[in-house]
């Protein structure tokens, strides 16, 4: 799922090169949608925020001058125009343009532009083009209200009712900037782990490296999220808040940073369970804290209306990887517990290891639903942790059920499955650190340096940073939704 375009030729539309910017980038996103579709999905990428031309950006604010006593140099607003400009087209092409080159000859250039079908560019040109337009947008948020308020930015989303929404803030482009930011880097961590061939002519593989790269990826991504959330969402006036779309909501911005956290450690259990080194005491604490982040993103992602879109099968993405978190936290659990050799031990040990092919189960049926959810994607190969306990936990409970025999008598038997460690989360985010603001608003009057994105008081972050405990069900034991044997308490 790297950024690739199939072959398209882009085309001028006479000397409107707002028509030009709107078709191009239109056709950019619709080409990359497509080719989501039959793609694997090791990290689910919610769909693209797609930015639409501001067309009264430079009235809006040009206008506030001689109303207002306000002086925002034209250079200034012309070059906030071609920044943002070029970010649409950047979606649409992932070309290189310079600095200088305004709009209409971006446009030019796109109309005599051809992408191979067979080439494949990678994100960095987006992101690029996101960095250069960040100090500028950042000094329009620390403008008057008035000024920052002035312009209606646009955007349409994958998972809302209402495919597009305009708001009047710069606070709300930014938040949307720093989620697109963040998708890019859920997309660059699923192309890390997308098996490539190798020089030497083995069969295509994930390296160590690729997987190690991902988690510093997918970190990168969580601290994207924390930034909208701890710096950004807080400063929106309620009004904005309450018409933002649902992917920018605080539950679904709080899901997606746990999601990317998960994975990480997703990836940090396979790694462990591949050193031989490891114990079975650290794979054991990374698979019960693997299930407190898709726990919190599960909880988050339940609160939040994803029934339009790509909502639903991003959904079935959360519910599949809880599942197998908890499989694989309740088999490192029970092979703990089996150390005991005392026989109520055994029949918690027993018990855990049966509850593990119960959620295992569960996970692959929901896989299932996952993968055939539209946008349709391939059934991603077994790989990392689960490849490997997808074949253990089915032995190892069949194993120890003919070990046990008549030794663990009915009384013996726990009810329940026995509680899963709580373990303290190794694995944080810090939010992402906004660059500084371009120099060029210093020169304007209603800019306001002393205020600045700082996260607000707990009040807002109460829900984020409760004990995960508090939840619903956290002694990680939700039922499957498939038939299990008694001894599988639920939630």
């Amino acid at each position: 799922m790297g950024c690739m375009w199939s072959a398209a030729e882009f085309k001028e539309e006479g000397d409107d090169s707002t028509a030009a910017v709107t078709s191009t980038a239109a056709a950019g996103l619709q080409t990359r949608l497509l080719l989501m579709d039959n793609a694997d999905a090791h990290v689910f990428i919610p769909g693209f925020r797609l930015p639409k031309p501001a067309t009264d950006l430079t009235t809006a604010l040009q206008q506030q001058q001689p109303q207002q006593g306000i002086n925002i140099p034209s250079s200034l607003v012309n070059r906030l125009v071609s920044l943002r400009s070029r970010v649409i087209l950047a979606i649409a092409a992932g070309g290189s343009y310079s600095m200088e080159e305004s709009a209409s000859v971006v446009s030019a250039k796109l109309s005599k532009r051809r992408i191979s079908q067979q080439g494949s560019a990678d994100c960095s040109e987006l992101q690029k083009a996101l960095g250069d337009y960040l100090p500028l947008l950042l000094g329009l948020t620390f403008t008057e209200e008035k000024v920052s308020s002035a312009v209606k930015f646009e955007w349409s989303n994958q998972e809302d009712q209402k495919k597009e929404t305009a708001l009047p803030s710069a606070l709300y482009e930014l938040l949307s900037v720093l989620h697109l930011l963040g998708i890019l880097a859920l997309q660059e961590a699923n192309n890390c782990l997308t098996a490539k061939a190798t020089e030497d002519g083995y069969l295509p593989r994930v390296t160590e490296e690729n997987k190690k790269n991902a988690v510093e990826i997918l970190l990168k991504a969580a601290q994207y999220f924390e930034c909208a959330l701890s710096s950004v969402l807080p400063q929106l006036p309620d009004d904005i808040k309450a018409k933002l779309p649902v992917d920018l909501s605080e539950d679904m911005l709080i899901a997606l940073e746990q999601q990317a956290l998960g994975q990480g450690v997703e990836i940090q259990l396979g790694l462990a369970i591949e050193n031989v080194k490891a114990s079975v005491a650290v794979k054991r604490r990374l698979a019960c804290e693997q299930v407190k982040y898709w726990l919190q993103a599960y909880d988050c992602a339940s609160r939040v209306s994803l029934e339009h879109g790509w909502g639903p099968k991003h959904k079935l993405f959360v519910k599949w990887k809880l599942a197998e978190a908890q499989a694989a936290a309740y088999y490192y659990h029970g092979l703990i517990l089996d150390e005991n050799p005392e026989d109520v031990s055994h029949a918690q040990a027993l018990a855990c290891l049966q509850g593990a092919q119960a959620f295992l189960k569960e996970g692959q049926r929901t896989r299932t639903k996952f993968v055939n959810t539209a946008p349709i994607t391939r059934v991603p190969p077994s790989w990392g942790a689960m490849k490997y306990l997808s074949e253990k936990i089915p032995r190892d409970t069949i194993t120890k059920t003919r070990a046990s025999g008549g030794n663990i008598t009915q009384h013996k038997t726990p009810i329940a499955t026995p509680q899963l460690p709580d373990f303290p989360l190794a694995l944080k985010a810090e939010a992402f650190i906004l660059p500084p603001v371009d120099r060029a608003w210093e020169a304007v009057s209603c800019y306001q340096p002393n205020r600045a994105l700082v996260e607000k008081g707990p009040a807002f972050r109460m829900k984020k940073l409760q004990d995960v405990q508090s939840l619903p069900g956290f002694d990680l034991r939700r039922q499957p939704t498939l038939t299990i044997p008694k001894y599988v308490h639920a939630r």
